[in-house]
């Protein structure tokens, strides 16, 4: 039995691919993995008028959704299941920097809809695809 908090990092993020996905090759200490940027459009009423903010989140795909995910477009709309992951580092001035990523689940990718390529003719609209 799981506890409440066992989940307490996960998340679920539908957006837009806001970049090309960029494929990292399987090096000597890590696995295959691919990074995208997800723009997630937030609405919300400022003093009488509705106003869209875009938020950028960075999500990383491993293993088997790399190669998945690397197929994407930008424009491609989906929604990711994933966990919460902060990622420390300091830069060649000495400056600490934290960033809050997102990491996908084995099974944590649904594609909402592709763009049309220019070479892909027949790409399909509101096709719902979940990654096996």
């Amino acid at each position: 039995m799981s506890s409440i908090y066992s989940d307490r990092k996960r998340v679920e993020i539908s957006g837009y691919i806001a970049q090309t996905p960029v494929c990292h090759e399987k090096g000597e200490n890590y696995s295959a993995f691919t990074t995208i940027s997800l723009a997630c459009n937030e609405h919300r009423k400022e003093d009488d008028k509705w106003t869209q903010a875009v938020e950028y989140f960075t999500v990383y795909f491993n293993n088997g959704l790399a190669k998945i995910a690397s197929s994407l477009k930008q424009g491609d709309r989906i929604l990711v299941d994933g966990k919460l992951r902060n990622r420390h580092w300091t830069d060649k001035e000495g400056q600490k920097h934290t960033v809050i990523e997102v990491v996908a689940h084995r099974d944590g990718l649904q594609i909402f809809s592709k763009t049309k390529s220019e070479t892909d003719e027949d790409s399909t609209e509101n096709v719902i695809e979940q990654s096996a």
